[in-house]
């Protein structure tokens, strides 16, 4: 077996390999004994099939087999040895590959092409890309300051009810004044004093200490049995008086920007005063101002990247190549466009 390589173009090479009989001989013998060994042929016992029979029913294709076996083996150890650095496996060259007739000839030469991986070779010591560090401004630090004390207010259980506390209440449906034996009934139902807008209704709860029971009518409360049943649930009757229990108000207030809140936000650092406090938010700022630039510098540096590579690349190989192994996805005249500069 001979094998020679050659140049064809701008990254693509032509391989050609020679083959005589006494290198796929023994190959073809084997396969044909598996063969006879598997025919069934009326008249012959297994494995009893005359060898000419066999060579006669199954020569061509198996002579093809043992060729491509042979073929396939020595062009993966040709580009091993020869460390060639290809784009994809190589294909039949369809210019130089002649018919075989399997039959007649014991001697063929079967030829591939195959594409070069282009050598890429770049100086970026001089190239400059812009980098972008962004610093909040001071009106910037007190809006997030802001954001942050309303974000993480004081929590408190005052004995009694204030303007804009949540409420915990215990719910029983009642009628004339008295809870309905058997009625709708539900612990742990809560809603903010906000929700209120009816003054009136308002001041039923202001006030009122943590324990107190009256009777109210949620519809009227919230103002319609809509607003009632995204409290008391879709399962309840929210157009019906209920007896209530407050069982805890719960008020949230705005903390003080002191030692006990620079804690809270910072608790692995010792911030004793507001300047180092906004200093703190400043650089937790600028870290995060840093996640969202580093992105756009590596696109950026990409781009420059894609603008200084070009290489040629052998197109109507490439374009072949994407065409017979998409299995059938994929036709030539999906493959737009011709030129031989490819960026990277």
């Amino acid at each position: 077996m001979n094998i020679t390589q050659s140049t064809k173009g701008d990254n693509l090479i032509s391989i050609k390999i020679s083959v005589v009989k006494e290198d796929y001989q023994e190959a073809l013998e084997k396969s044909l004994k598996q063969l006879r060994h598997r025919a069934n042929v009326p008249g012959f016992r297994p494995g009893m099939v005359p060898m000419g029979m066999i060579k006669k029913m199954y020569g061509a294709s198996a002579k093809m087999e043992a060729l491509n076996t042979v073929v396939s083996e020595n062009l993966n150890k040709h580009i091993f040895d020869n460390k060639l650095d290809l784009l994809g496996y190589p294909l039949s060259d369809i210019e130089l590959q002649k018919p075989a007739d399997l039959e007649k000839e014991d001697d063929m030469d079967f030829y591939f092409e195959a594409a070069l991986r282009p050598e890429i070779n770049i100086d970026f010591t001089n190239t400059m890309v812009d980098f972008y560090h962004i610093v909040p401004t001071d009106e910037e630090v007190d809006k997030v300051i802001e954001d942050l004390l309303q974000r993480n207010p004081n929590t408190s259980h005052p004995e009694t009810v204030g303007e804009d506390d949540r409420l915990e209440i215990k719910v029983r449906e009642a009628k004339d004044g008295k809870e309905v034996e058997g009625g709708f009934e539900k612990d742990g139902v809560y809603f903010n004093m906000s929700q209120i807008k009816n003054k009136t209704q308002r001041k039923k709860f202001i006030d009122k200490e943590v324990g107190a029971e009256f009777i109210v009518n949620f519809a009227k409360v919230f103002g319609s049995e809509e607003e009632a049943a995204k409290v008391l649930g879709n399962d309840a009757p929210a157009g019906s008086d209920f007896n209530i229990i407050i069982d805890d108000a719960i008020r949230n207030e705005k903390p003080e920007l002191d030692e006990e809140f620079f804690k809270k936000i910072f608790p692995d650092k010792e911030i004793k005063d507001l300047d180092a406090f906004k200093k703190a938010v400043k650089a937790e700022m600028e870290k995060q101002h840093e996640a969202e630039t580093d992105p756009i510098l590596f696109n950026k540096m990409i781009d420059e990247l894609v603008a200084a590579v070009k290489f040629d690349l052998p197109d109507a190989f490439m374009k072949r190549w994407i065409v017979d192994n998409s299995q059938g996805k994929i036709s030539a005249e999906d493959i737009v466009g011709s030129s031989s500069k490819t960026p990277s």
